[in-house]
């Protein structure tokens, strides 16, 4: 299989729209063979691939067990895409520009939830032994958290903050340990 080629033709409405030889890269020790090949459509719609292999004495011991195609996302650039996705924002009751420009705007109202962490959710962890423990295994948490005495009120860690801060943030990188002590705060204020 090595070396040889694969031709893979992309068709619109009938129309062959593009074509492009790919070389198969053998798989299962040289039995099958496999082919990556990229494609940018500039519409939308249903396109047809084919993909053509030249007969040889070898493809007649092979045959395919499945086939998979990965279509990846396009990027929203299209103002009329853009417009109306903003349209249908707003109608939510979202504040969005009709612009049709993919704006700061635009991009915070699309944001999913875990997006929103560390940007638009915060918490404060005291004495959180679990809390600290779970940023090691589950890094986002430490764009969210902000360490809290909880002075003056009854459960402060006043007067013995700064033993807690040890072992509570033991685990934790240095650049971690800076956001969840004061990093964090100092952005979401401003200072």
């Amino acid at each position: 299989m090595a070396g040889q080629q694969v031709v893979v033709r992309f068709f619109r409405d009938g129309r062959k729209v593009h074509e492009q030889v790919e070389q198969l890269q053998p798989i299962r020790g040289g039995r099958a063979g496999m082919f990556r090949t990229p494609f940018k459509s500039r519409r939308a719609g249903r396109v047809a691939v084919e993909a053509v292999h030249l007969a040889t004495p070898e493809l007649d011991t092979v045959r395919s067990e499945k086939v998979r195609v990965n279509v990846m996302t396009p990027s929203v650039s299209s103002p009329t895409i853009v417009r109306l996705l903003q349209r249908n924002l707003a109608k939510m009751g979202y504040a969005v520009s009709r612009s049709g420009v993919y704006d700061d705007a635009t991009a915070r109202a699309v944001m999913s939830p875990t997006e929103r962490v560390g940007r638009n959710l915060f918490v404060t962890v005291l004495d959180d032994y679990v809390g600290y423990r779970l940023m090691s295994d589950y890094p986002w948490l430490v764009d969210a958290s902000l360490y809290s005495t909880d002075y003056p009120h009854s459960v402060t860690l006043w007067p013995k903050s700064r033993e807690y801060v040890e072992t509570l943030t033991a685990g934790l990188p240095d650049d971690a340990r800076h956001k969840v002590l004061s990093g964090n705060a100092e952005r979401l204020f401003g200072v």
